[in-house]
């Protein structure tokens, strides 16, 4: 349990180098002022680092918790859940 806190940590530390997170909402909760809502408003990098290890993290979780299933990248709807043996039917006659 250590190990996947410790890849869900390292997740979160290159989100907040990746990304200029801020409030856009909140509410006075019992004299504490929570967050509701958190926008992207920059970018800080080209995201890399940060595609790299939500990948590594994810990609091993989705194929443990799904079967034949696996994290992929399809150009025309970005990163998605999809079987492990699709096969392209456009190459096909």
């Amino acid at each position: 349990m250590e190990e996947l806190e410790n890849k869900l940590n390292d997740v979160l530390k290159e989100m907040n180098k990746t990304f200029q997170i801020e409030i856009d909402e909140s509410e006075s909760i019992n004299d504490e002022n929570i967050a509701t809502k958190l926008v992207i408003k920059n970018m800080t990098n080209d995201g890399s680092e940060f595609i790299e290890k939500f990948c590594s993290l994810f990609g091993p979780l989705i194929t443990m918790v799904t079967e034949n299933k696996e994290l992929v990248y399809q150009e025309d709807t970005g990163l998605v859940i999809n079987y492990t043996d699709v096969i392209d039917r456009s190459q096909e006659n």
